[in-house]
């Protein structure tokens, strides 16, 4: 019973998010996740063909992707209280180089694959005019920043508070995973087969950002295998 006991308080003792943190955790999420479905819904080239982006369409996108990226922040500062530094340092495990193997692990294996089964696919479409697709690119990499600040920071913690690690991982995977549906739905004429196949795939590779947090320690970790990732994934550069 002590054991159990000393494990439930080191669960508990999480620092920077309290239980009534946890409790308001869902408010959030549904916040984070309207912001950016509208967000992605007035995209300027997802109505209009890609030379008709206009600079204006495209301030008034950076505008609401700049609120979006805001949001994690004002959050934790506004409501919780919180360092939003604090989100970003968690307890590490006894291994930390093993993050980092898995890691780079992951980044050669997918790359091998997908070159040899033929795969290529544009995170930004590849058609933009290079003003508008490097602005994209930009934007492109503080989503992927944020991404793992909310899901493997913030939500990945407040989850710790409660539950061991590969729970609150699996959850936090599941959510990062969602986040991404609007978007495909949105710029991507996608089948119910291959939406299910990518949602199997970023869930898969949310495990190994919640694990490379888990063992270093640093949600840094996860944020530069984020844009590790999606930068060979090829973004199709406009010549």
């Amino acid at each position: 019973m002590a054991i159990g006991n000393a494990a439930g308080a080191a669960l508990i003792s999480e620092p920077g998010i309290s239980d009534a943190a946890l409790k308001r955790l869902p408010l959030f999420l549904a916040v984070f996740f309207a912001a950016w479905t509208i967000r992605v819904l007035l995209i300027p080239w997802t109505d209009a063909a890609a030379e008709t982006v206009d600079a204006a369409r495209m301030i008034a996108d950076g505008w609401r992707l700049l609120l979006w990226l805001a949001l994690p922040i004002i959050w934790c500062v506004a409501v919780e209280k919180i360092d939003p530094r604090s989100v970003a340092d968690q307890r590490p495990g006894t291994r930390p180089w093993l993050g980092w193997v898995f890691a780079v692990t992951y980044l050669v294996a997918s790359r091998v694959a997908g070159v040899a089964s033929g795969e290529h696919w544009h995170l930004i479409p590849a058609d933009l005019p290079p003003m508008v697709f490097y602005v994209s690119l930009v934007g492109l990499a503080f989503v992927a920043l944020v991404e793992v600040y909310v899901f493997f920071g913030l939500v990945l913690k407040a989850l710790r508070a409660r539950f061991a690690f590969w729970p609150a991982n699996l959850i936090a995977s599941a959510l990062f995973a969602a986040i991404n549906v609007p978007g495909w739905v949105a710029l991507i004429e996608l089948d119910a087969q291959t939406l299910i196949l990518l949602l199997a795939q970023v869930f898969v590779f949310g495990v190994l950002l919640g694990f490379t947090v888990r063992t270093t320690g640093f949600v840094l970790a996860a944020m530069l295998l984020h844009l590790a990732n999606n930068a060979l994934q090829g973004l199709g550069f406009p010549a």
